[in-house]
Order: structure tokens, then sequence, then C-alpha cells
């Protein structure tokens, strides 16, 4: 079963996401739960933000995703930062992903957006054994409240 390998994301000055898809075979970008591509900036101004993911059956895996804020956040030990501002040009909270690779067996398998216009709706968009993780995307940029989560394989 396919499972998370790398994590990347991409600021835009337009909707397309795919001309940012990175190369290789298994990149994809996170979706809400219509499907569609999420900008991680939708309803704020700025960048267009979309997150991508790229997934292996092979290799190390991912096995934890976190946020961290402030312009020249630095990451914990042992966590791989995405650089981009996940508000840029949005005038929010300086907020970036990362993500830990190791050679566990618990790899986190897909990755979704969960959006709306409270808190509640946004996470309602994610199932029962979703890992929501606690950071709004556009915390201090209004637009809609973006959740980031993810399900581990098995």
């Amino acid at each position: 079963m396919p499972y998370v390998v790398n994590i990347t994301a991409a600021a835009i000055d337009n909707d397309d996401w795919r001309s940012k898809l990175p190369p290789g075979e298994g990149w994809t970008v996170v979706t809400n739960k219509n499907g569609s591509a999420q900008d991680f900036n939708q309803g704020a101004k700025g960048k267009f933000i979309y997150i991508y993911y790229q997934t292996a059956q092979t290799g190390k895996g991912v096995s934890a995703i976190r946020f961290i804020t402030g312009k020249d956040a630095t990451p914990p030990a042992g966590w791989q930062k995405v650089n981009v501002d996940l508000n840029d040009g949005a005038g929010g909270l300086f907020i970036y992903l990362c993500f830990q690779n190791s050679a566990e067996t618990n790899y986190i398998g897909r990755i979704q957006s969960g959006y709306g216009d409270t808190v509640q709706s946004a996470f309602g968009d994610f199932d029962e054994y979703a890992v929501v993780m606690a950071q709004d995307i556009n915390q201090g940029a209004g637009g809609k409240f973006i959740y980031l989560g993810y399900n581990f394989n098995g």
C-alpha cells in the first residue's frame, strides 16, 4: 500500500496548481472533501497556496506533520521544513509545514484539507480516523478556516 514519502508546497499567482506539480512519479495535490485542489489561502488575499505530497511503496515514509510559526522559524531537530509561507501575501501569521521521515512502519497514507466558515465546519470535513492539525492555516489572514489532516495506512 503506498504511503507518503515527501511533502512540498507552492505559492503561485493563479489557481493553476498543476503548473507547480513536482516532477516525478507519485505526486498529488492536497484536496478537500469535494476532491478539489485546496488553496490554503482560500478566501484571503495573497498567493494561491497548494500543498503537494508524494507517495511510494519503498523508502522512509512520513510519520508526522506539524507546523511552525514565525518569519524565521527553524524546524525542530529531525524535522524537514517546507520553506513556503502558507500565508504568503495574505498578511497573516508566517506558517510553515514541517514533516518527519522515519523507518517506522506506521506511515501517513493520505493528506487532506478541511475548510469552512467556522472551525466546526472545517473539522467536520474529516473522517473519524483522521489526525487533524490544530493550526488554522489562514490564521490572521481572514478567509476560510482551513486545516490539514491525515490518515495513517492500515
